[in-house]
């Protein structure tokens, strides 16, 4: 099943599997508070991004599965862009902040997505890429429902 099908299904219920992250720890690698945009890449339901709206001044989602930026949007996130992460529709230089967390391990073309946040990332800005804990169980589950 390809990633934004099986995204497509868990979006009504992947805030009730992951729960909000504190973005608390994202501060200091993102250089935050900061002026400019940030961009969410593969951020779906913006369960990362959603508590980092008073650091930046604009928040922009990027994810290929429609149903999660729904859900996004019901947290009241405006900005979203249901895109490939190989072909973003923005302009070189775009983002002063971009971060992928818990999400370019889902992407097919690990090599072209990042080209792509480097074509798209501001001169002196930010780029943080976390990746999830296999060790979590609702991880492990998730990792056995997408074989």
């Amino acid at each position: 099943m390809p990633n934004n099908q099986l995204f497509d299904l868990l979006g009504p219920l992947y805030d009730h599997i992951f729960s909000l992250r504190d973005a608390d720890h994202l501060h200091d690698p993102l250089k935050l508070p900061a002026s400019g945009w940030l961009l969410d890449l593969g951020g779906g339901t913006g369960r990362s991004s959603f508590g980092l709206a008073d650091q930046v001044d604009e928040i922009m989602i990027c994810d290929l599965s429609l149903s999660m930026l729904q859900s996004a949007q019901n947290k009241g996130i405006a900005h979203l862009v249901q895109a490939s992460a190989t072909a973003l529709p923005f302009a070189p230089d775009s983002f002063e902040r971009m971060m992928v967390i818990d999400a370019l391990h889902h992407m097919p073309d690990q090599h072209s997505t990042v080209g792509e946040m480097i074509r798209l990332l501001k001169p002196g800005g930010r780029l943080l890429i976390e990746e999830p804990d296999i060790r979590l169980f609702a991880v492990k589950l998730l990792s056995l429902i997408h074989i």
